[in-house]
């Protein structure tokens, strides 16, 4: 879900941008709202485990990792606010960010008794699959930061392509069994016919 809110504002941050609040904002601001919404989306990653652990009571027992995060945040932003401008403040965040997530994983999951979680299958299952499955999106990101002149019409061929690689990653690899076929009993209670 992440994935998917994330990659339009990313791949289409400057056309949304320039519709939404004019073009020469969008030429100044979007590389910072998309190096911010990819700091939200690594930052989002975990709130399923903060979620968990709020409800059996356990927060106090990881207040690591929101300060490790503050503390890196902060540093690394006005470090790269002085260097590099607001840019280097959204790579702050960035920065943070990761480090949040470092140290849930490395240091906060091993030692939450309530909440016993496999970290090599959150890794592969939670993490790598999700992600392969925005392989073509990121290989389209990667050509326009490589050629920004390419034509409206390659874009849109090429954004196709993309989008139905990724459909089929997410139907094939994406998903498990179980809910393949809740996605396809819902299409034929509605009247479609798809094979799970």
């Amino acid at each position: 879900m992440l994935l998917a809110v994330a990659l339009p504002l990313v791949l289409a941050g400057k056309l949304i941008l320039t519709v939404w609040v004019g073009r020469d904002y969008a030429l100044h601001a979007t590389l910072i709202m998309q190096i911010l919404v990819v700091a939200n989306v690594v930052r989002l990653s975990f709130l399923p485990y903060a979620t968990l652990l709020l409800g059996m009571g356990e927060q106090g027992k990881v207040v690591m990792s929101p300060i490790a995060e503050g503390v890196t945040n902060l540093a690394a932003s006005l470090f790269g606010a002085w260097k590099f401008g607001a840019i280097g403040v959204a790579v702050g965040t960035l920065i943070g960010s990761f480090v949040s997530i470092g140290v849930h994983f490395l240091y906060h999951m091993p030692r939450t008794r309530g909440i016993v979680i496999d970290r090599p299958s959150l890794v592969r299952n939670g993490i790598l699959r999700p992600l392969i499955c925005a392989v073509p999106f990121s290989l389209l990101l990667l050509l326009r930061v490589v050629t920004p002149n390419i034509s409206t019409a390659s874009t849109w061929f090429l954004s196709s392509v993309a989008g139905v690689g990724t459909g089929c990653l997410l139907w094939t690899f994406g998903l498990i069994g179980s809910e393949r076929r809740k996605i396809g009993m819902s299409f034929r209670g509605a009247g479609w016919k798809v094979s799970a």
